[in-house]
């Protein structure tokens, strides 16, 4: 760039963190939104010291090439078209606090500007990020107790871009990815999904969440058969519009995009018309993303944005998406048996024979129990006899007849009664003799 100039070395360049390329990007936030007029306005920088501890001086920014030549672009994207362009750029002063402001016109005309303007008149999108290069050498900010340097100050600096970022302090700390939110707002505000999928640049084939009415959840669900209604549905005298074709389907592969055959993952219905999404399909959809089956042959840096977008599929059925992360085989037969048809029969046959075990291990543990029960009252009542047989006495037999016995009572009787009269004897008693 011819009108740039500057004193630094390339060394110190890179100590300042300074590319050439790029430049030095900063923070910006949004102030106004005037709908009537398609314009807002955005606070570009201040003199405060910043998150990276840098301060840049807003009365050291020459901004008059970019303010008349320059362009407002989406996340520093120069591929596509403008979302806006500068209507000018001044300073304002409250005491000892300087901050440069910028007047933006919104792009109304491509469906990229259209977004943009939706996402900032609902503050979906507040934030933004200026880029400069410095033209007089910046100065290090040092901190006195340690020597060491937190940040740069740059006096001069020559303004090169502006751009609108869906982040709020640097390109690095992305808290949150497009396809996930944004993606969905954006198609439930009328936008398309195509024009939504090309703005959000999650790669050619991620589709946003499409918004539309669940099915009834018991529907059976097969993937030949949605993509037949598909078909029917994106087909106008005889010609099949891929673009509306791919809206039932979670992801598009960037070869051969512009056949049926690119699509994958379905995971719509047709119904009436309008499409419905299945609760069968996204399951089946989020079992070949996790790998089930061999999975689905999709980019490793697109399966986590297709596994985001069936998750809203997920919740909208009350269910809870699966962890993302890697299963064994046994796993993806417990969590898609649909995947599995022989494999989780034989599991239900396995677990139920388990658990017939299982029965038939407590009956023999209450066997075994009532065996030791039965044992032991065996064990005491063979100790009781043992211990009335060893009491036990037999009595001394000493009648032969009932009449020796009779007879031999008579005489106690007769004897117990002369002694209590002290004289008589027992044969002089006869008239006293006991019958039985």
């Amino acid at each position: 760039m011819e009108i740039f100039k500057s004193e630094l070395t390339a060394d110190e360049m890179e100590a300042a963190r300074i590319d050439l390329s790029k430049g030095v990007t900063k923070e910006l936030s949004l102030q106004s939104y005037n709908a009537e007029k398609h314009e807002s306005v955005w606070v570009m920088t201040t003199n405060s010291k910043d998150l990276d501890g840098d301060i840049v001086h807003t009365d050291g920014i020459d901004h008059k090439w970019w303010r008349d030549k320059g362009a407002i672009y989406w996340t520093h994207k120069r591929g596509g078209f403008p979302v806006g362009k500068p209507m000018w750029v001044k300073p304002e002063t409250d005491g000892a606090h300087k901050s440069l402001i910028l007047g933006m016109k919104h792009n109304s005309i491509t469906p990229e500007g259209r977004m943009v303007e939706a996402m900032v008149a609902d503050k979906f999108l507040q934030n933004g990020s200026i880029r400069f290069l410095p033209t007089e050498r910046p100065k290090a900010i040092i901190e006195e107790e340690s020597g060491r340097t937190t940040g740069f100050e740059f006096p001069k600096t020559l303004l090169i871009g502006f751009d609108l970022v869906d982040i709020p302090a640097n390109l690095e700390a992305n808290s949150r990815g497009f396809d996930e939110d944004m993606a969905e707002w954006l198609v439930s505000k009328g936008f398309e999904v195509e024009d939504v999928a090309k703005f959000a640049d999650v790669s050619k084939g991620v589709i946003p969440y499409s918004g539309a009415k669940k099915a009834d959840k018991g529907t059976a669900w097969s993937g030949s058969k949605a993509r037949a209604e598909l078909k029917a549905y994106a087909t106008t005298d005889g010609k099949v519009d891929v673009k509306k074709y791919r809206k039932g389907f979670a992801y598009q592969s960037d070869s051969n995009a512009d056949t049926l055959g690119s699509c994958k993952l379905p995971y719509h219905y047709v119904e009436n018309g309008e499409l419905v999404v299945v609760w069968g399909g996204a399951k089946a959809a989020m079992g070949a993303v996790l790998g089930a089956r061999g999975g689905v042959d999709i980019p490793d840096g697109d399966r986590k944005k297709v596994y985001n977008v069936l998750s809203k599929a997920y919740r909208v059925f009350d269910e809870t998406p699966p962890e993302f992360k890697e299963y064994d085989e046994l796993e993806f037969v417990r969590m898609f048996p649909e995947a599995y048809p022989v494999e989780s029969g034989l599991l239900r046959e396995v677990e139920t024979l388990k658990a017939k075990l299982s029965e038939f291990d407590e009956f023999q543990k209450s066997f075994e129990k009532v065996k030791a029960d039965l044992f032991a009252t065996q064990g005491a009542v063979e100790t009781l006899v043992e211990g009335q047989k060893a009491t036990h006495v037999k009595p001394t037999v000493k009648y032969a007849t009932r009449e020796d016995f009779v007879k031999d009572l008579n005489g106690e009787v007769s004897r117990a009664i002369a002694r209590a009269k002290g004289q008589v004897q027992p044969d002089q008693l006869s008239n006293n003799k006991v019958t039985i």
